[in-house]
């Protein structure tokens, strides 16, 4: 306790915060400061990890508490029960499939004055991934970058997230992220060289 930790999503997505909690092996968490509401008191959110050992395995629960009951804060529950379900996936992604082999990531994250479901229609079913038998966990689909490249659904929230798989780049992963007013597009890969991952983020759907 008493140390901060770095949170690092790229340039311009990024910031430090107290550690709160920890407990090697068994928790770890950070608070995190969005301000003063409207009485004047401090809003704070809490990020906790709490690992535990099961039979014959890990189980890695992630909580995060702190949320306001406004409605001005349903934007950012959604974007972040989103995001926190595709980096906790991610992790055991690593874990089973790309141990030990360095990570990179790709990103671009853009902002837009379209509607969500605009933006949705385009990228997903337009311009950059095509499924033609839906978006069911297991169902192929086409990832439309400087040519087509085939892949698997993870999981995929209409209006909100698309995720998938990348075999064709050492088993990527690919993460679509719709906020308000902002796409995000996320490559991880593993193992794969720098010239390979350069642009990969680079689609044009304006």
């Amino acid at each position: 306790m008493g140390g901060r930790v770095l949170l690092s999503w790229g340039p311009g997505c990024e910031g430090e915060a107290p550690i709160h909690i920890w407990e090697p092996v068994q928790r770890f968490g950070w608070t995190e400061d969005y301000g003063v509401d409207e009485h004047g008191r401090p809003i704070e959110m809490a990020v906790d990890f709490h690992i535990e050992a099961g039979k014959g395995a890990t189980v890695v629960r992630l909580v995060q508490s702190g949320f306001s009951a406004s409605a001005d804060w349903d934007e950012m529950y959604d974007a972040l029960v989103d995001g926190w379900a595709y980096f906790m996936f991610n992790l055991v992604y690593y874990m089973t499939k790309h141990r030990g082999k360095p990570r990179g990531m790709a990103w671009r994250r853009v902002a837009t004055d379209l509607a969500r479901d605009a933006v949705w229609g385009r990228l997903i079913g337009g311009v950059l991934v095509t499924a033609a038998t839906g978006l069911a966990p297991g169902t192929p689909f086409e990832l439309q970058l400087d040519s087509a490249h085939t892949g698997e659904v993870i999981s995929a929230r209409p209006g909100y997230h698309f995720a998938g798989t990348r075999p064709d780049m050492d088993d990527s992963l690919l993460f679509v992220e719709l906020e308000a007013g902002h796409v995000g597009l996320w490559l991880s890969t593993y193992g794969t060289s720098e010239h390979e991952v350069a642009g990969p983020c680079s689609v044009n759907w304006t």
